[in-house]
């Protein structure tokens, strides 16, 4: 919350949250129930998108209350603009993307349950590297494009139905490196095990360089710079995870989550 009230308003991690606190109450289902549950649940998410990205945009007014806040505002502006924006957006982010994650966790549940996460070469993943992969990345690039150049809201639309078929072929891409790591990807997969800390990190600093209070490049810097300056932080934050975890069994703030997640608890 004080990520998403502080930093960035389309935080995911409350979001994630509440569909795997939801997931726990599921975790004695059978293997075909998961299935079923989670491939019900990202058909309700794109029938619940559409409307949504219907939705008419922030009118001029807001735009401009947002460029002047996050050009001229101070630190409370800025958190008290953004705290709005998270409350307003939070619920919107909860109907369609909340039903999508709890659909993805029940066939990741599924998954783990029937050991098909453990075989890397299962018939399954092969088949979705042939019907799925280039498809997926086809059609979500047409999405892409439409979205760029012709109406956006159809754009947008297009992407949500594509993403479930780009993931499985995604997934069985993954399935098809998946062997084991050597030293430096060893390391690099220590250091995701700290996505947490990657995650947090890359809002606090980019959020802290774009603001009025930090460096001020809101609006000062076009679309390629940003993008180099967010890929440039991701990298510093991975490498510097990398250091970090050769000391330490925990990244900062997945040691900070677990303090807080056994406030209470005993311990036998």
């Amino acid at each position: 919350l004080a990520h998403g009230l502080l930093f960035f308003a389309f935080d995911i991690l409350v979001l994630y949250a509440l569909p795997g606190a939801i997931l726990y109450t599921m975790r004695d289902w059978p293997v075909r129930r998961l299935v079923r549950m989670g491939v019900a649940l990202l058909v309700v998410q794109i029938v619940l998108v559409i409307p949504v990205l219907m939705a008419p945009e922030a009118p001029d007014d807001l735009t401009e209350l947002e460029r002047m806040v996050m050009t001229s505002g101070s630190f409370a502006d800025v958190a008290v603009f953004r705290a709005i924006s998270f409350a307003s957006i939070f619920p919107i982010l909860l109907l369609f993307q909340g039903a999508s994650a709890l659909g993805w966790f029940c066939l990741g549940l599924a998954a783990v349950k029937s050991g098909l996460i453990d075989r890397p070469d299962h018939p399954l993943w092969a088949r979705a590297r042939r019907w799925c992969l280039g498809p997926g990345i086809a059609l979500s690039l047409g999405a892409a494009a439409v979205m760029q150049w012709g109406p956006g809201v159809l754009g947008d639309v297009l992407l949500s139905i594509v993403a479930p078929v780009a993931t499985i072929g995604y997934l069985g891409a993954i399935a098809a490196v998946a062997r084991a790591p050597g030293p430096v990807m060893g390391a690099l997969l220590t250091a995701g095990g700290s996505s947490l800390s990657v995650y947090l990190g890359q809002s606090i600093i980019l959020s802290t360089l774009f603001a009025p209070y930090g460096l001020g490049l809101w609006g000062d810097i076009g679309p390629a710079a940003a993008v180099a300056l967010a890929v440039g932080v991701t990298v510093a934050l991975i490498l510097a995870l990398v250091v970090w975890r050769r000391f330490f069994a925990l990244g900062p703030f997945e040691w900070i989550l677990r303090r807080i997640a056994r406030i209470g608890a005993r311990h036998v």
